[in-house]
């Protein structure tokens, strides 16, 4: 990306963040994808050592964006204690990452495992963000919990719309797992959705994404609900539901079900 082109889009961004209150997903993935990814991949290289087998390098930059599309319009443009700027913001996603990296780090470190590696300039401030909690030894226990959390029916097929991509090898992470979920399920209906993905649970090949037919149910159930139009939930296409922002939309659902995840598995520790 040129130079040129970020400071449009920095622009762009800024002026979201102005007039709605709210970070541009769209802007933000352009400038993500032009200037932040190769930050992100350096940061991880340079702690590759204590990272491998706890996160890849692809998941940290799909958390890394979510991050910073979380914490942009108020950890940044209304901050007070920055002058914003173009080379700013870079400089204040390069300190998000490396914070986001120390989170992940120390995380480890309470496991016993293995230390912060040396000399690293990782800033202190900054609050944890979702961790790479999926494992695929763990994968079938992991889907059967998802169905049997209390979040809503449509966050479900959501989160497995992106991780069947993920784990049938068919998306290479989930920046582009999130992408291809939001673009072929935008204009189809719950009920279709969740047809597809019971025949791939029944009948897939991958025997480790699959999940109970009681649970199966328990999703049939919810989508039978009637809503406050008059359909049934089923009826609703993913589109009307993700709205104008559908993947900000998709990546709020992953995160907080991962989110609830992660505090299971802390519970059962």
């Amino acid at each position: 990306m040129t130079d040129a082109r970020y400071v449009e889009l920095y622009e762009l961004l800024e002026k979201s963040v102005r007039e709605t209150g709210k970070t541009d997903s769209d802007v933000m993935n352009e400038i993500f994808e032009g200037k932040i990814v190769a930050m992100v991949y350096k940061a991880y290289g340079e702690c590759k050592d204590t990272l491998d087998g706890f996160t890849k390098s692809e998941d940290l930059c799909h958390d890394v964006l979510l991050k910073l599309w979380e914490k942009t319009a108020d950890m940044y443009f209304n901050n007070p204690s920055y002058t914003t700027s173009p080379i700013g913001y870079l400089k204040w996603c390069k300190a998000v990452t490396r914070n986001y990296i120390k989170t992940l780090i120390r995380k480890i470190n309470s496991n016993g495992t293995r230390a912060i590696p040396e000399g690293m300039d990782i800033p202190d401030e900054g609050g944890p963000g979702p961790s790479d909690i999926i494992n695929k030894d763990d994968i079938l226990y992991i889907y059967n919990t998802v169905a049997a959390l209390k979040s809503k029916v449509e966050m479900k097929l959501a989160w497995y719309g992106v991780f069947n991509r993920i784990y049938t090898g068919y998306s290479k992470d989930k920046i582009r797992a999130t992408r291809s979920f939001a673009e072929e399920a935008a204009d189809r209906t719950l009920y279709d959705i969740f047809a597809d993905q019971s025949q791939f649970f029944m009948n897939s090949e991958y025997s480790c994404v699959k999940i109970s037919r009681a649970y199966l149910l328990e999703m049939k159930e919810a989508l039978d609900k009637m809503t406050a139009d008059g359909r049934k939930l089923g009826e609703v296409t993913m589109g009307e539901l993700l709205g104008d922002k559908p993947l900000a939309k998709i990546s709020d659902w992953v995160y907080k079900i991962n989110q609830k995840l992660l505090e299971i598995k802390e519970c059962v520790r």
